[in-house]
């Protein structure tokens, strides 16, 4: 906690600046002076994000180097398809189902990780709370806001959600703006470029 909570109220916060930053770099990576530069800073972010133990994050990043690895294929010859397919695409489903049984042996893949569980008793939090605890230091349970998630085995003082913990410390006004307009410079970035490496930043 000590690591994050003196800039970031929590991981998820840190996690997704830099996914941010990788979406950026990538967005611009023309205007990056070499290929090592670039490869260097997306490599330095992915790392940070690798330190920050955000799964989720991580495969965030990992949607938006496909998306622009797709791009990459339209444009190339059919061969050049061909081979990536071979010789990307099969290791990387390998990869994926290994890390599949690797998280699933550590957390509960269908309720994403007790996040569902989480996401709903921190929902019935913010609505006892609606103007948002902007006081609320995390882990210190001084205020009595932290709360029990039906099925979860341990106390938790975070939403382990970007938007969530926005309306829990300023309320669900201040966290619905946030959510709304980081959605519409999502949606304006789709219609304006339309590609699969924006359509994965956006999911992303």
């Amino acid at each position: 906690i000590d690591q994050y909570s003196w800039v970031y109220f929590h991981k998820s916060q840190y996690a997704l600046i830099l996914v941010l930053c990788i979406a950026f770099c990538v967005v611009f990576r023309k205007h990056f002076r070499n290929l090592g530069t670039y490869s260097l800073t997306l490599g330095l972010l992915t790392f940070a994000l690798y330190l920050s133990d955000s799964y989720t994050s991580l495969a965030a990043a990992a949607l938006i180097f496909i998306g622009q690895l797709f791009d990459y294929l339209r444009k190339v010859e059919w061969w050049k398809k061909l081979v990536a397919a071979i010789v990307l695409g099969v290791p990387g489903l390998l990869l994926g189902i290994k890390a599949y049984h690797i998280i699933g042996e550590n957390r509960d893949l269908l309720t994403l990780g007790e996040r569902t569980l989480i996401w709903n008793g921190s929902w019935e939090t913010i609505k006892n709370n609606p103007y948002g605890v902007p006081d609320f230091e995390m882990g210190v349970d001084i205020f009595g806001y932290a709360y029990h998630a039906e099925g979860w085995k341990m106390r938790t003082y975070n939403c382990h959600n970007v938007f969530l913990n926005q309306m829990f410390r300023f309320s669900i006004l201040v966290g619905g703006i946030f959510t709304l307009m980081l959605l519409l410079l999502l949606l304006f970035a789709i219609k304006r470029h339309l590609s699969f490496t924006t359509i994965s930043i956006a999911v992303a």
